[in-house]
């Protein structure tokens, strides 16, 4: 769902690729310590295979996706 115009740097795809992740995998996990230990696999597989630092991939406290922002009745509905 990802727009390619959207998504200009590498860091942009890491971090709908982790949202992803978090959504198919940590969704399911039910300890705390288990999504904890998820989110910083993923954060250090970012670092060793494309020098992304956890800083750079959480700009914010949640990493959150939708197709939603620009609102349900455009004709063009991305995912950001």
């Amino acid at each position: 769902m990802a727009n390619r115009k959207e998504v200009l740097q590498p860091v942009h795809l890491l971090r709908i690729w982790m949202h992803e992740n978090m959504r198919v995998f940590g969704d399911r996990l039910i300890e705390n310590k288990e999504v904890t230990w998820l989110s910083d696999f993923i954060a250090d597989r970012c670092q060793a295979k494309f020098a992304i630092s956890t800083k750079e991939l959480f700009n914010t406290p949640r990493l959150i996706f939708g197709d939603f922002y620009e609102g349900k009745d455009v004709e063009t509905r991305v995912y950001k």
